[in-house]
């Protein structure tokens, strides 16, 4: 996993299907996924790959007021208004 994602080298699970976004006219192809008890993204111009990792987890504390729990299971929420 090391070679792979640079900031996470364990428990890597709980991926999230592909995401496409039209970007620059282009698409492009983001893999949401659990390492280490954080949260990464991996981006491609190809559904097939290869993946590029974003160099550090997008997720890698809990929230406010969160006591308990990891940072696990990523999902995707696109804001209608932004």
């Amino acid at each position: 996993m090391k070679k792979d994602v640079s900031w996470a080298d364990r428990n890597a699970w709980a991926s999230l299907l592909l995401y496409e976004k039209k970007v620059d006219g282009k698409y492009k192809y983001y893999f949401y996924f659990s390492a280490a008890q954080k949260i990464g993204v991996a981006v491609s111009d190809n559904p097939e790959g290869p993946f590029r990792d974003s160099g550090k987890p997008l997720i890698d504390f809990r929230p406010e007021g969160a006591k308990n729990g990891q940072e696990i299971d990523p999902d995707v929420f696109e804001d209608p208004k932004t």
